[in-house]
């Protein structure tokens, strides 16, 4: 199917553009010109790393979602695959659709030819109240596509079945738009499509994980029952459900420990991915993406609202900003707004007119768009003149905004402007501002470190005698695919060094439906500012102090420079009486050494500690080799009350761990000894006669 996008598209482009800032006519046309190229292109596999990325940005922007989806939408057609339909055969059923007029026999051909039709006829769901006419007053009713479910839809129909390439969707939206739900039905679409399908859906919660289970226990079981041709369960499990015709839908927990890890997948669909426990986010693309294989047929979804800086939101931004132009396959960013549900729409009453025209309001802090530094830019009218707002839209925003809780937000729009966005600068928006500038983060490129593992311990409880007589030892480190120690560079033999440690205060920090204790980290950088090691685990006092050592002469004594803080100085107490040779001196008040060892940052000293260590990192941002650093530098924001801190369940450890070696590595303060001391005997055991008379003031020849 072939779309004039030009003409179809030129006179609302030419307006939005205007609105967004965009330059003059003539580089406009030429962005035209390349969506109508790309109109005649829809037989064909499209080259994404060829295409001109402004023009790309330039209609996600404006429209919200990708070129390829024009064919199907607002065209008030069916979500048809043209290929498929032809071979129907003539086996009919009695169930029926009459939207022509005439009685048209349902059968099983033309629910595996026409998505739309399938979820009417095949799919009941449960509808909130006032969702629908069909379904009024809630409860059970058919599957009836909204203008937003179609939107989305529609284009992974395009691209599995008329496209042919692989699918790849990250989608940002708004609350209760039913996406969820939407693809739950797809994939059970493509099972019955393609014999021997497995597909994975992957949500937050393992509370959740039943609830779904059984929604699809049900479509299924009862699309069977209506129509016998249909597949239906041959097995299920608590998290396997497979179909007769070899197909499969995998259910996973994003709190499972290693979820999917050993399946082949065709499919997988990434729920609320900001909500997932802390690093599931970077094992799944190490573990499971890379296992998908890059053909038609193939589809990943993920879909979430904004949650806060983090890694959902770094892959947003790489796609806009074009970072991944020469990846294998093109992942298309696609922005649904409030306004696409007809459902956030309320017709205003007669006093909201005045003389038969409609009284925008004037309130500032109400309803006005503001920018990032609190001024504002639009009124309630010129905002929705921007966005293309009905009276109804604008009506339904402005009473939202103002109702109190739980149905409204009691006149707070940033928050409004989370939950429900317009755009996507809009969904962060009361997160707060980002510490690092987008610049920088842009210009950071983490790299896999070259080993995995931990530093071999003992296994005895950690004593005295053993933090001295680590400062002998021949530290070892040993591989293990789920280490503690992580590094990029290893000892080079006359080079420095510098440790920098953060220790936890047991602090909990909730993380989608878990809480979990704080990590201890300790941060290796070499004398050019550069990620060289990281250690981190969660462990007392004693022993970090006692890995501090072995990674400190591991390193060629590199120089260590701890927090002194609160738990820092009980590990200070298990570090100092061991005459480590290397240890990082503060400067007094006169630019002297003094004799307080390692970093103290106190109250007013957090925000000059870490715009210390943002500078250094803007200097040359290719200093920064972590994927965990690089997590916590993008969730770190400037909160509205004034406070630098992390967004809701995130840590900081990393962060001040390599902060605190920054200072110990342009500071270069320090203290060298010239030898190691021995370690000191072993105590006598305490009902030895040696022990006895010793702590009666015997002496023992």
């Amino acid at each position: 199917m072939k779309t004039n996008l030009c003409l179809d598209t030129n006179a609302y482009i030419q307006k939005k553009a205007k609105s967004l800032g965009f330059p003059d006519d003539v580089e406009l046309e030429g962005w035209l010109s390349t969506f109508a190229d790309m109109a005649e292109m829809s037989d064909q596999d499209i080259d994404f790393r060829k295409l001109d990325q402004q023009a790309l940005e330039l209609y996600v922007r404006t429209v919200g979602v990708s070129p390829l989806e024009f064919s199907n939408i607002g065209k008030g057609e069916r979500l048809v695959i043209p290929e498929v339909l032809d071979e129907a055969g003539a086996g009919r059923d009695n169930n029926s659709d009459n939207n022509s007029g005439s009685v048209v026999h349902v059968g099983v051909e033309d629910l595996l030819a026409d998505f739309e039709l399938f979820c009417r006829k095949a799919i009941k769901i449960k509808y909130r109240p006032g969702m629908g006419a069909h379904c009024p007053n809630s409860g059970y009713g058919p599957f009836i596509l909204t203008s937003a479910q179609k939107k989305i839809i529609s284009i992974a129909i395009d691209l599995f079945f008329n496209k042919k390439v692989p699918v790849r969707l990250q989608i940002l939206k708004s609350r209760q738009l039913g996406v969820t739900t939407i693809f739950l039905v797809f994939y059970v679409w493509i099972c019955y499509q393609v014999d021997g399908y497995t597909t994975m859906f992957m949500i937050d919660k393992g509370a959740h994980l039943e609830e779904k289970r059984q929604m699809l226990i049900g479509w299924i079981e009862s699309a069977a029952e209506q129509f016998p041709g249909l597949p239906t369960i041959k097995r299920r499990a608590s998290k396997v459900l497979e179909l007769t015709n070899g197909s499969r839908i995998l259910l996973e927990s994003a709190e499972s420990p290693n979820p999917g890890t050993s399946e082949m997948l065709q499919g997988l669909h990434q729920s609320e991915r900001p909500k997932w426990p802390e690093g599931r986010s970077q094992q799944v693309k190490a573990s499971i993406l890379p296992a998908i294989p890059v053909v038609r047929h193939t589809i990943v979804v993920d879909e979430s609202t904004a949650e806060g800086f983090d890694d959902f939101k770094s892959d947003w931004v790489r796609l806009h900003d074009g970072q991944d132009e020469f990846a294998d396959v093109r992942v298309i960013p696609i922005f649904l707004p409030w306004y696409v549900s007809e459902e956030y729409s309320k017709t205003p009453p007669k006093r909201a007119f005045h003389h038969g025209k409609f009284r925008y309001l004037n309130d500032d802090l109400e309803v006005c768009e503001t920018d990032g530094e609190g001024n504002i830019t639009l009124t309630e009218e010129a905002f929705a003149r921007k966005y293309n707002l009905s009276y109804a839209q604008t009506y339904w925003r402005r009473m939202k905004i103002k109702a109190s809780s739980p149905n409204g937000f009691g006149g707070d729009r940033v928050i409004f402007d989370q939950e429900y966005p317009t755009t996507p600068d809009h969904a962060w928006a009361s997160i707060g501002i980002q510490y690092y500038p987008h610049s920088v983060i842009k210009r950071i490129e983490c790299k896999e470190p070259c080993f995995i593992g931990r530093i071999e311990h003992t296994g005895q409880p950690i004593t005295t005698l053993q933090l001295t007589s680590a400062l002998k030892m021949d530290p070892k480190i040993v591989p293990e695919q789920y280490g503690q120690l992580r590094i990029w560079e290893m000892p080079e033999e006359g080079e420095r060094y510098f440790i920098g440690g953060d220790v936890a205060e047991g602090k909990t920090i909730t993380s989608g439906s878990k809480s979990e204790a704080d990590y201890s980290v300790l941060w290796v950088l070499d004398e050019y500012g550069r990620d060289v090691a990281m250690f981190r685990d969660r462990i007392p006092p004693e022993e970090l102090a006692y890995y501090l050592i072995l990674l400190g002469r591991f390193y060629n004594n590199a120089r260590v420079n701890c927090e002194r803080n609160k738990d820092g100085a009980t590990v200070w107490a298990f570090f100092e009486p061991t005459g480590y040779p290397n240890v990082y001196y503060r400067d007094d008040s006169r630019g002297r050494i003094s004799d307080l060892a390692w970093s103290l940052i106190g109250p007013g000293a957090r925000i000059p500690f870490l715009n210390m260590h943002r500078a250094a990192i803007r200097e040359d941002p290719s200093r920064v080799r972590s994927q965990h650093l690089f997590d916590e530098m993008q969730a770190l924001v400037r909160k509205p009350n004034g406070k630098v801190e992390p967004s809701s369940g995130r840590h900081d450890d990393c962060l001040f761990a390599r902060g605190h070696a920054e200072v110990c590595r342009v500071g270069l303060t320090g203290r060298m000894i010239d030898s190691i001391p021995d370690p000191e005997p072993p105590l006598p055991p305490a009902d030895s006669m040696e022990y006895i008379f010793s702590h009666n003031g015997i002496e023992v020849w």
